[in-house]
Formats: C-alpha cells, structure tokens, sequence
C-alpha cells in the first residue's frame, strides 16, 4: 500500500480541492454571524456540552454531615464545628466524662477528654474518631488493645446518653465490646456487616490519643 503511485493530475486535484475548503473555513470563521448565524455556531459548541449535563449524578448515599453534639450538650466545654460538603469537622471538651477510681477529699477524680470527629466520604463513608485522654497523672505504663478497646466503648457508651444526636455510640459501644478481644493496634478488621474498624494509640507526655478509623461502604 505504501508503494501505490499517485496520479499527479488526481494529487493536483486533491490539493486545489484541499485549499479551497480551508478557504471556507476561514472565512466562515471570519464572516460566521453573515454565512451562518452565529446563534447556530454557539448552539453547535454547547449543545456536546448540555448533553453530558444531563447525565443523572448518583447522590451521595450517607447525606450531608451533621453535628453529633452542640455547645448546650451537658458537660461540653470548647465546642465547635464546621462542615463544608461531604466533610465535617467537630470538636469538644469533656471534663468529667470518664471517672477513675481515685477519690480524693470524698470527691471522685475525673480525666478530661478532647473528643474529636472527623467526616468524610460521599459512597464510602470514613469516620475518625480521636479521644485523648489527659491522663497524666493516672495511666498505666501500657495496656493491650483489648483492654482500650474496652474502655474507649465505655466512653462511647457515656457519649450515647448526653445528646440525642449521638445515640449512635452505643450501638459502636456495644460492638466493640462483643468483638474487643479481636483488637491490635494499627490492624483494621470486620466490626459488623459493612463497617470495617481500626484502632490505634499514640501517646505523649501530657496525654494518650486513641483513635478509631470507621469506614463504612453504601453496598
């Protein structure tokens, strides 16, 4: 095929034929509004483009975010939250929510907490959950992810109770402690049909940061 010759009088014709159409083409886009009404130039750009609007976008599955708490939920401190789209932020401080078994002068010793929710995901939903423990002066040295998969429940348990909004702590309370033995930090794993849950811990010198990463898919 690459060696097929070429009449010159077909090829001279070819190439008159060639000039003249880019000839027109100029022109048209030159003079359009004369030879073409210019309406029909726009209508020939946009018409692709209201086309592909018209695809149906599939909402997202978990609605937009809302606040689980507010600065009038009992025992709230330092409250805030902001949610833009699919993504939310919000943040609290708790000062007597988790008791210890301290009592000092008849009065029982609390650790404050800094709770933390981040939200994000429109088909999957991830959920971060950060509870750090002011605990200073009250912690043991280490302790098993089973056991602080228990003692965060029990807080997400005590979460459940102060707002209306966040009554869904405990039905997370209630799984984590029926599955705490299968917790190991930094290893996600099937916490109930459709969520998968992570656990992790991070500590300083002022406080002890456990995280809960919940992901959730609308399949």
């Amino acid at each position: 095929m690459l060696d097929k010759k070429v009449n010159p009088v077909t090829g001279s014709l070819f190439l008159f034929l060639g000039f003249i159409q880019a000839q027109f083409f100029i022109i048209m886009c030159t003079f359009g509004c004369k030879i073409w009404p210019m309406k029909n130039l726009i209508l020939l750009i946009f018409i692709p483009l209201l086309l592909s609007c018209n695809k149906k976008v599939k909402p997202c599955a978990f609605g937009t975010p809302m606040a689980l708490f507010s600065q009038n939920t009992p025992g709230v401190s330092k409250y805030e939250f902001e949610e833009k789209g699919q993504n939310s932020f919000e943040k609290l401080y708790l000062d007597s929510i988790f008791e210890t078994d301290k009592i000092i002068n008849g009065n029982r010793i609390y650790i404050p907490i800094e709770l933390t929710i981040i939200q994000s995901g429109c088909h999957e939903l991830i959920q971060e959950i950060r509870l750090e423990f002011f605990d200073k002066e009250s912690r043991p040295k280490n302790f098993p992810a089973p056991y602080c998969a228990n003692i965060t429940a029990q807080v997400f348990a005590k979460l459940s109770n102060i707002d209306i909004n966040a009554r869904s702590f405990a039905g997370l309370a209630d799984a984590m402690i029926e599955k705490e033995n299968n917790f190991e930090y930094g290893n996600p794993f099937k916490l109930r049909d459709g969520f998968s849950v992570q656990m992790d811990k991070m500590r300083s010198k002022e406080s002890t940061m456990v995280t809960i990463i919940l992901k959730n898919s609308e399949e």
